[in-house]
């Protein structure tokens, strides 16, 4: 049965994380610079505005999150609510592009990509934090680095292209953080939809959040073809991640922003989170393993 969690609505609703440390849910709004958590325990939600547009972030250890802000990393505790500079990454593109989503491999690397400032033409790039501190650029031709994840072997990684349609497959060396034999697992330029979020169950298929299409689907990590669809009153899904106690529950984010007058009285849960258990469990989140101050 599809439910939302709580009250709290979303411009841009986005970057869901389960911390089963402390059995809450995490995610963020783009548009109104807020962290907001939900604790399963007692249904209690808390918000921290930020000093600036998030873009994504993850868990680092069991204390703190990972911010990308504007053209950096931010660090901030569990318990507080101004984040601190952690690294200024001074993207050599800042005036083409923006950090988007991101997420961490087994490993304990931050992988972020940005997205093309201007729409089409391509100069979002996708890169690695390494624990290390070292941060690196690895894909180029960017138009908008979406959803991240990986097999549960680790063996390969997936990303999405939003405004390409596409969902790529690669090859993945959990040890070096190395991609090869890029691939394209599902092309969705058919559809008028955008992919978006993405996550992994513990079979190994990928879970698709739909911009603009009122649904997430689920598909086979060989084929690509579609194994299953959750609709959602809502058009604009952002991204899904599985949570809860037994990691059997796919907690979805979704956006009110670009919705006219009409359509909001039509979608009034629009920017909510929803829930649902879709009979197949989720793998836990990965942490930035990075040294504390560099």
């Amino acid at each position: 049965m599809l439910e939302t969690i709580c009250d709290v609505s979303s411009r841009i609703g986005e970057c869901p994380n389960w911390d089963e440390h402390d059995g809450k849910l995490y995610w963020i709004d783009l548009l109104d610079s807020q962290l907001h958590s939900f604790a399963m325990k007692n249904n209690r939600t808390q918000s921290i505005r930020l000093p600036a547009k998030p873009a994504s972030f993850t868990f680092w250890n069991n204390t703190d999150l990972l911010i990308t802000m504007g053209g950096g990393f931010y660090r901030l505790g569990k318990h507080e609510d101004k984040p601190q500079l952690y690294m200024n990454t001074a993207l050599p593109d800042y005036g083409k592009e923006r950090f988007n989503d991101g997420k961490c491999d087994a490993f304990g690397r931050f992988w972020v990509g940005t997205a093309d400032r201007n729409g089409h033409t391509g100069s979002g790039w996708l890169y690695c934090l390494e624990p290390s501190g070292r941060f690196r650029r690895v894909l180029p031709n960017m138009c908008m680095s979406n959803g991240i994840a990986w097999s549960p072997s680790q063996t390969e990684m997936y990303h999405i292209d939003s405004l390409q349609k596409v969902v790529y497959s690669f090859k993945y060396a959990i040890e070096t953080g190395t991609l090869s034999a890029r691939r394209i697992l599902i092309d969705f330029t058919a559809q008028d939809s955008l992919p978006d979020g993405l996550t992994v169950d513990e079979e190994g298929a990928l879970w698709v959040a739909h911009w603009g299409g009122y649904k997430v689907t689920r598909h086979d990590p060989t084929t690509g073809a579609l194994l299953d669809q959750i609709t959602l009153p809502v058009a604009n899904v952002t991204s899904c991640m599985f949570g809860g106690e037994n990691l059997n529950e796919l907690f979805i984010t979704t956006a009110d922003e670009g919705l006219s007058a009409d359509h909001l009285l039509q979608q009034p849960k629009a920017g909510c989170v929803f829930r649902v258990k879709p009979g197949v469990r989720g793998m836990p989140m990965n942490r930035f393993t990075g040294i504390l101050n560099l």
